[in-house]
């Protein structure tokens, strides 16, 4: 058995978690600019997938490590880049006479090359601020709690990137009252969320450390997001 093959064997659901983390975070890079309505209530599109990113980014963190969910924000970082050079790219290649939905294109995907370096910079401090407190809390308390460390670590995380990217995204669209009003939606929605999800995310995080058998609770960090990861 090779090495590659027992890595593979001993963290064999790591590569789901993280697709899964990627996923949500690229998908909702377009649907920021869909506009959903509830009765009064004004929500984008991306409300509902970035608390699930979120998710994935806090049970990378505490079952397979500070480094390791560290990594992921700076490989998603290069993916988001990737689709939106891509993006804008394709879209502005020539299309035949009667193709009619250009215009539909370049609001939705034409922005990217313009709006992805702006989310990237909300996405960067809150990721780090959502793995920071989970993993330093996780060694001060000794593993214990993650529900109650991965609420307090989304709280202060989600709050921090959408103020600075909805703001981003829509100060040019929207008229400020109704930016503020969907900023102020957008994060009571996480907020209901996180709390909803924190539980039975607590369950799955619990399964993958036994699954896994991977126990971090006494990991020394440390925390500079500058310093190079040891290997």
């Amino acid at each position: 058995m090779t090495e590659e093959t027992k890595h593979f064997e001993r963290y064999k659901y790591q590569d789901l978690v993280i697709i899964l983390y990627v996923a949500f975070a690229l998908t909702s890079l377009p649907l920021g600019y869909k506009l959903i309505q509830f009765g009064p209530f004004i929500f984008s599109g991306a409300a509902f997938l970035v608390p699930l990113r979120s998710l994935m980014g806090d049970i990378i963190a505490e079952v397979y490590g500070y480094h390791v969910a560290k990594r992921q924000i700076i490989n998603l970082i290069i993916a988001a880049l990737f689709f939106a050079i891509i993006s804008f790219a394709i879209i502005h290649l020539p299309s035949p006479s009667y193709w009619k939905h250009q215009a539909a294109f370049d609001f939705v995907l034409g922005r990217t090359i313009y709006t992805v370096p702006m989310a990237i910079a909300g996405f960067l401090i809150g990721a780090y601020i959502n793995v920071y407190i989970v993993s330093y809390f996780r060694w001060l308390l000794k593993g214990r709690l993650f529900f109650l460390r991965s609420i307090g670590a989304s709280i202060s995380g989600e709050l921090t990137q959408y103020i600075i990217v909805l703001s981003l995204l829509y100060a040019a669209v929207l008229p400020f009252d109704k930016l503020v009003k969907l900023i102020i939606f957008d994060y009571s929605l996480q907020l209901i969320f996180i709390v909803v999800v924190a539980v039975p995310a607590s369950l799955v995080t619990t399964l993958l450390k036994r699954t896994e058998k991977i126990d971090l609770s006494g990991e020394v960090i440390n925390f500079n997001p500058f310093k190079k990861d040891a290997k």
